[in-house]
């Protein structure tokens, strides 16, 4: 590999061959530090090269697999730190960790059940691994145990504000989290995860005001003419997707606002969104992301437009539908549907596994079978279904949907639909965009977007909220969308 920095530490070398093991890992570390995930991936491989047996090294490779959410990467390169240095605590936390990330939580819950008894650390990851399970007053005795031992870390005060945050205590969780952050004001998880908890309150001008946080946890791939708000009339606004594909439908919103600022907003998406976004009303271009960047003033990220705004709760951008569908392809889809009962039903009950909480933010077929007892027709928008699936749900299959990866037949179909049933994925925000009915199946744990205790949302109107009682169970959720739509309400769609 050819070095991507300069040796660290005015180690002088002229050819990176005679590079040292400390040398490639600061090397990786300084990558890492800059998310430049290729060229620390390379520099802590070429580091274990030199020593096979290097935690640092080892653990760095897990982490990034984690950040890549590669959780069978970074369960098997800690898993390999573990078994290498059987002695070495953090090593098995950071394998309990990426477990946990993943949901093997018996696993998880074995790797800690050997490790000391009396290390607060070890205390509030056990803590942490049983509210996951579900078990959430002896996760808190443990947690709490864990501050007992360490009342000064801000890692264990986290930890226990991630607690109380998980079993709905909200406003304790704030208290140990502004505590936390109070110890390590540099401590940028615990920052990141107050943050965050703010949002879920509501309080988007707190939550959003610790922008140094986000960009630790999230480092943008564009730093240079950041706009943070400054005039942009006649500017040239670069916006870009740096996350996932539910966040960029949601915000894409944001395209429009910025236009009517006076901007020439050019956009950058994956490939596969080009077609669907390309309507966008106030786009002046719009580009993928590996192709080279346009001429601008100024870029931001999508997901901190809100942030720049300054937006509240009751003052988002609802210029809905934002997004449309081909009309030729409409056509085809309503040609499929054609003589199915009324009404029309999508359902989506799967979400891309390897995103952050997509293990959570799932059901199963069996899940759903209450469904089966509305009226119509049940239409599946789930794009990489089985044929068993399908059949167990009931459900019709719309052939290839989406093959492709553009959301434009899943566009098509959403369009011709009286309702969308669908957990939180992108299919959730697409069909809010295109301003259909949803239905929208929340886990225990939601994300912020959806804020504490609604039943509605102000990013899309036309949608309801049905959240799970209990960890891990979608039973109440299901049971009460099916009581809410009546015999009456259905024949009102």
């Amino acid at each position: 590999m050819r070095p991507a920095t300069r040796p660290p530490n005015d180690e002088r070398v002229e050819d990176a061959s005679t590079w040292s093991y400390a040398t490639w890992l600061a090397a990786a570390q300084r990558e890492e530090s800059f998310n430049r995930i290729a060229e620390a991936t390379a520099a802590y491989q070429a580091a274990l090269r030199l020593n096979p047996t290097g935690m640092e090294a080892l653990s760095g490779l897990a982490r990034i697999s984690a950040r890549m959410l590669d959780h069978e990467g970074a369960i098997e390169w800690s898993r390999r730190a573990a078994h290498l240095h059987q002695d070495d605590l953090e090593s098995h936390l950071q394998l309990a960790s990426h477990l946990q990330d993943a949901r093997q939580l018996d696993e998880a819950s074995n790797v800690l059940d050997a490790l000391p008894g009396e290390d607060a650390r070890t205390c509030a990851a056990r803590g942490t691994c049983m509210i996951l399970q579900g078990h959430m007053n002896e996760g808190m005795r443990w947690l709490r145990r864990a501050v007992e031992l360490d009342a000064h870390s801000c890692e264990v005060r986290t930890a226990l504000g991630i607690g109380f945050w998980r079993c709905h205590k909200r406003m304790a969780a704030q208290r140990e989290l502004e505590i936390a952050r109070s110890l390590d004001p540099q401590n940028m998880h615990a920052r990141f995860v107050l943050q965050h908890l703010l949002l879920e309150l509501g309080n988007f001008s707190a939550g959003y005001a610790d922008t140094a946080a986000f960009d630790a946890i999230y480092p943008p791939a564009l730093t240079g003419r950041r706009w943070q708000g400054q005039p942009i009339a006649g500017k040239r606004l670069l916006l870009y997707d740096q996350h996932g594909l539910g966040d960029t439908l949601q915000m894409v919103r944001y395209v429009e606002v910025c236009a009517e600022l006076g901007a020439q907003v050019h956009l950058i998406v994956r490939r596969a969104m080009l077609p669907l976004l390309c309507t966008l009303r106030g786009l002046t271009g719009i580009s993928a992301m590996d192709e080279p960047l346009p001429e601008f003033d100024f870029q931001a990220r999508l997901l901190d437009l809100v942030a720049i705004f300054r937006h509240a709760p009751a003052s988002l951008p609802q210029h809905i539908p934002y997004l449309s569908a081909e009309p030729a392809r409409v056509e085809r889809m309503a040609r499929e549907l054609a003589g199915l009962p009324r009404p029309w039903i999508g359902v989506a009950w799967r979400g891309n596994l390897r995103q952050k909480d997509g293990l959570i933010r799932t059901c199963t077929v069996d899940d759903l079978r209450p469904l089966s007892k509305l009226q119509g027709s049940l239409v599946s928008l789930q794009r990489d279904a089985s044929h068993e699936e399908i059949e167990a749900l009931g459900a019709i299959d719309v052939a290839g949907l989406d093959g492709d990866g553009a959301f434009l037949d899943s566009a098509a179909v959403i369009r011709l639909l009286d309702l969308v049933i669908s957990i939180d994925t992108s299919v959730a925000h697409l069909a809010g965009a295109l301003g259909a009915r949803v239905l929208l199946l929340l886990p225990y744990w939601s994300d912020w977007r959806w804020m504490a205790d609604r039943s509605d949302t102000p990013w899309y109107p036309g949608m309801r909220l049905f959240r799970q009682e209990r960890p891990h169970d979608w039973s109440a959720a299901v049971v009460a969308v099916v009581r809410a739509l009546t015999s009456a309400e259905i024949e009102r769609i």
